[in-house]
């Protein structure tokens, strides 16, 4: 057998691959289930082809027996016990391997190689037909053969196999016929369905609503299925007279959502008497010819494409994105407070300005060991938890008070890449979180704390800026027990956004549009709205730290949830340039882990205990499903019709990244008197789109109750 050897820091080397250090493996390979020397045992693999069907469909699983040596004898049977729910479709079996020796009967629920059958060299193979049902969504039948089930005169198979079936339920097709085109895409999303080809044609039914759909309604089809609709153009008179925008070759599907909306709200407004039509719905509808004049039928798409986004307002998605960051740094801020408790700065008054989430602090346990081994003292009497070696010890000794007050700030600096669907923008945010808390036993903290942050967003091409102001209330606590520590935080907040867009787009100079907007060949639209969300954050935190020589090190893990619900608001329109827009309420989510670890030494000087430290986390997302949100134009005048406002078009996200990585790198001082300082550089990397970059530095005094 082989010898493994390891030292202390290869225990932390399994816990967290990217620090420590590996297994190494020395002498002869090792050997497994009865294996003879110069011989290897076969091997079991399993696949469904396809891996995915309709419930009631069927699918080839196929089992692959390999074998490198002479031909092999089964001392064994080979069961495989199918899952619940899927059986045998039939009893035929296929492959390369003696056929005569399966046994499979239809219906049955596993199938065997009979003892005695032979494995040829360079294996064979077994195929047989199954089947399963799912009742709703979709269900996964996982399939598995255990290691050492094959057992063959050259040893058993070292390792098992298994392969998953996704078997997906029918769905019946919704009837989406008289819908508007978002309510349709509604109705088919809630049934578990997709909106697939929309094209325009003449129909009975109302102008810009669904005319026809294939396939047809309540027919049964497998979920997930497209479902393509004909919006209608209204028939004989009824016909739509304004040329197409929405059909122009090169615009993505959100530019698409905008021009149709464009051309519903001509239309409306177009059939509409001149007593019952408003100044701003006048003012709406030149905006919507100039539009359609100068860019129907692919007329310039280039131009089509600014204008499009300029009419839209996309940039209210940032407002999702900022209540995210709002939530992060409330949990940096009190997880730098917690770092300090476990350091020993539980007591008295702190204040660590603009913390940016740099390395946690040592449990303070682990701060006096690596300090004490660091300065060779060995003073196990000091109460403050500060050993000043050569930089000597000017705390006063006495009884820590329970309570304690801390006070953090926060500076971040970030941007954002323009994309096909999102405006880049440049963002900031400053804020400051104040906090009491309680330690009721030497292992458990409890405390509260409140946080105010305020953020500016301005986006690249100069079409809106937006302001964001974020109050917050915490519950925290914080259990650590030598080495081992575990933070749990809980956020409430509540939060405010002032935006202003003041944007343009070109017309055809042979256009003449007749609203206070537009002079000439421009247009500018200049309108400002206020709203407020709501925010839901939890996060918790967990971690181990090992000691060696004035090394502090060791892995970390945590888990952030954050939901914010923002509320829908109209923009207003000072200029009554009628191109105002209303937004419905928007909902964003984040559930991001986090696993990586902390370094750190320390080092006794003259005047002071000095400590390098990095931290690095590999972080995913598990919420990153592109998010979409509703909007009209706040003139329309269909606003209270049963199926939505004629203008609906929808806004979207970018798909967030799922994995990318976040990583810090500072150092810290320990001087005498309680005194400390730090200053951190912390980014993240491996993100598409977003770039991040912070500095942060501090200091904290910590007093001692005689």
């Amino acid at each position: 057998m082989g010898k493994l050897v390891c030292d202390s820091s290869c225990v932390f080397g399994r816990m967290i691959r990217s620090i420590g250090c590996g297994l190494i493996l020395l002498g002869a390979p090792l050997m497994g289930y009865g294996q003879t020397a110069g011989t290897a045992p076969s091997v079991v693999q399993l696949s469904f082809t396809p891996s995915t069907v309709a419930s009631g469909a069927t699918s080839r699983l196929t089992v692959v027996l390999s074998n490198t040596n002479d031909t092999a004898t089964l001392t064994q049977a080979l069961t495989d016990t199918l899952p619940p729910g899927l059986t045998l479709a039939s009893g035929t079996v296929a492959g390369s391997c003696t056929t005569s020796a399966v046994s499979a009967k239809a219906g049955a629920g596993s199938f065997s190689y009979s003892a005695g059958a032979s494995i040829p060299t360079g294996g064979c193979t077994i195929a047989v037909t199954v089947k399963g049902t799912s009742a709703s969504g979709n269900t996964y039948f996982s399939d598995s053969i255990p290691a050492g089930a094959l057992q063959t005169n050259l040893g058993a198979s070292p390792t098992g196999a298994s392969a998953t079936l996704t078997v997906q339920a029918a769905v019946i097709v919704p009837n989406v016929v008289g819908l508007s085109q978002t309510a349709a895409a509604t109705a088919l999303q809630g049934a578990g369905l997709v909106l697939g080809t929309v094209t325009k044609g003449p129909a009975s039914t109302p102008i810009n609503t669904v005319g026809s759909q294939i396939p047809a309604p309540k027919t049964s089809v497998q979920a997930g299925s497209a479902v393509n609709i004909v919006i209608s153009t209204g028939t004989g008179a009824q016909t739509n007279p304004n040329s197409p925008i929405s059909t122009s070759p090169g615009i993505n599907p959100a530019q698409v959502s905008v021009a149709a909306a464009v051309e519903r709200t001509c239309a409306d407004l177009s059939g509409m008497s001149p007593s019952s039509i408003t100044t701003l719905q006048q003012h709406l509808l030149a905006n919507c010819r100039g539009i359609i004049s100068s860019y129907g039928g692919g007329n310039d798409q280039s131009g089509l494409k600014n204008t499009l986004d300029a009419v839209s307002g996309k940039q209210t998605t940032a407002q999702q994105q900022i209540g995210v960051k709002f939530a992060s740094t409330q949990f940096s801020n009190i997880g730098a407070r917690l770092a300090q408790l476990r350091q020993g700065g539980s007591s008295g008054i702190s204040a660590s300005g603009l913390d940016l989430g740099g390395p946690a602090g040592m449990p303070a346990a682990q701060l006096m060991a690596a300090l004490r081994e660091a300065t060779g003292a060995a003073d196990s009497s000091d109460p403050t938890g500060i050993v000043g070696g050569n930089s000597g010890d000017g705390s006063s000794t006495g009884a820590p008070s329970r309570f304690g007050f801390f006070i953090n700030g926060h500076l971040r600096r970030g941007s954002q890449d323009t994309t096909n669907i999102e405006t880049g923008y440049d963002f900031k945010d400053n804020g400051v979180t104040a906090g009491v808390d309680y330690r009721l036993t030497d292992s458990l903290v409890l405390g509260v704390a409140a946080g105010h942050s305020n953020g500016s967003t301005d986006f690249n091409d100069a079409s809106a800026h937006l302001d964001s102001r974020s109050n917050t209330a915490s519950i925290y606590g914080s259990f650590y027990k030598n080495n081992f520590y575990v933070d749990v935080i809980g956020t409430y907040g509540h939060l405010t956004y002032q935006a202003n867009r003041t944007t343009s787009f070109a017309l055809d100079p042979t256009v003449s549009v007749s609203a206070p907007n537009c002079a000439g060949s421009t247009c500018e639209i200049n309108v400002n709205g206020s709203t407020g969300a709501r925010q839901y954050a939890l996060g918790t935190s967990a971690g181990y730290s090992f000691n060696k020589r004035g090394f502090v090190f060791g892995p970390d893990i945590a888990l952030d949830y954050t939901r914010i619900n923002v509320n829908g608001f109209t923009e207003n329109d000072p200029t009554q340039s009628g191109m105002a827009l209303a937004y419905d309420a928007q909902t964003g989510e984040s559930l991001i882990m986090k696993a990586g670890g902390h370094l750190s030494y320390v080092l006794s000087t003259p005047i002071a205990v000095i400590s390098p430290q990095v931290r690095v986390n590999y972080d995913h997302e598990f919420k990153n499903a592109q998010r979409a949100s509703t909007v009209h134009f706040a003139a329309d005048p269909t606003i209270n019709a049963p199926n939505g406002p004629i203008s609906n078009f929808v806004v979207f996200t970018d798909l967030p990244d799922r994995n990318y990585f976040d990583w810090a790198a500072g150092i810290s001082a320990q001087f005498p008197f309680g005194i400390s300082a730090f200053v951190d550089y912390s980014s993240i990397a491996g993100e598409q789109y977003l770039s991040s970059h912070e500095v942060a530095f501090g200091i904290r005094f910590q007093y001692l109750v005689r």
